[in-house]
């Protein structure tokens, strides 16, 4: 049985490493895992290995997993993550070696639902890891959330620890951890301050608050080289109605092999602009 569930795992990420490789780029380090699930899990051309299968990454003082009907949950792309979850009811970790050091994604997936005599409403707790807290005293309400963070990792191993609050207990439907591409976020960066250029960059945590398609539509994660999900910008818009779109995709032209714009920075729909009225 245990080499079954090796042989399965590889099989996993066989077709994850596919996936990538159309997109042009080869993550040195892909896990996800659909926390609490007694099978794999398909989202678009993405495959979340089941709970069972990635235990060797966990670290819990006691097992429990929750599960919910798919009817009970609102839908949408990457619903069926969450139908399950595992609850940590003390400091639990997950530790994922890493193959190649450098800046990698951490994706954490939650979803708040009620299983037996939890409330997943009504956790709270912290999550982080060996050098940067991600999360501090955090709570989910109603709604699905994922949180996404790109973190440096120079060790041969990342270690994800959940710790909950007092009187309180931890929960995740899914994690993902993957490479980002050395080009995406580069060493120093211009601001347009007296300090002018900013340094160190890569040795810093960073939170995504929004990706947003300027003039343009959603895309979904589907369109997207990285799995990214990129939002229409209205909402975001002081006054919507002084504003005008315009769209030329024909002219986006990706240079093999350059250092500048690839497919990775943003997809060909996101090259949208806005006309300011005054």
């Amino acid at each position: 049985m245990g080499y079954r569930k090796f042989d399965l795992f590889i099989w996993v990420l066989s077709v994850l490493c596919l996936g990538w490789l159309c997109s042009g780029f080869y993550p040195a380090d892909i896990y996800l895992i659909d926390c609490g699930s007694p099978a794999n899990t398909s989202v678009g051309n993405r495959v979340y290995v089941a709970d069972n299968l990635a235990s060797k990454f966990l670290s819990t003082p006691k097992d429990v997993v929750a599960n919910i009907s798919l009817k009970s949950i609102t839908s949408f792309d990457d619903s069926p993550l969450y139908q399950t979850a595992r609850i940590f009811t003390e400091s639990s970790k997950y530790t994922f070696s890493i193959s190649q050091s450098g800046r990698h994604w951490i994706r954490l997936y939650f979803y708040p639902f009620v299983f037996g005599g939890y409330d997943l409403s009504k956790a709270k707790f912290s999550v982080s890891t060996q050098n940067h807290v991600l999360l501090g005293d955090f709570s989910v309400q109603n709604a699905s959330v994922v949180k996404e963070f790109s973190v440096s990792v120079t060790s041969d191993s990342l270690v994800i620890t959940f710790t909950p609050s007092k009187n309180s207990f931890a929960f995740l439907n899914a994690i993902e951890v993957v490479s980002v591409p050395a080009q995406l976020i580069t060493e120093d960066a211009l601001w347009r301050t007296e300090s002018g250029k900013f340094q160190g960059l890569t040795s810093q945590a960073l939170e995504t608050s929004w990706r947003v398609n300027v003039g343009g539509p959603t895309v979904s994660f589907e369109n997207d080289t990285l799995w990214r999900t990129w939002v229409p910008d209205q909402s975001f818009l002081v006054n919507e109605n002084l504003a005008k779109d315009f769209s030329n995709i024909a002219a986006v032209d990706y240079d093999v092999g350059s250092a500048l714009a690839t497919k990775d920075i943003a997809p060909k729909i996101r090259f949208n602009i806005h006309e300011q009225n005054t």
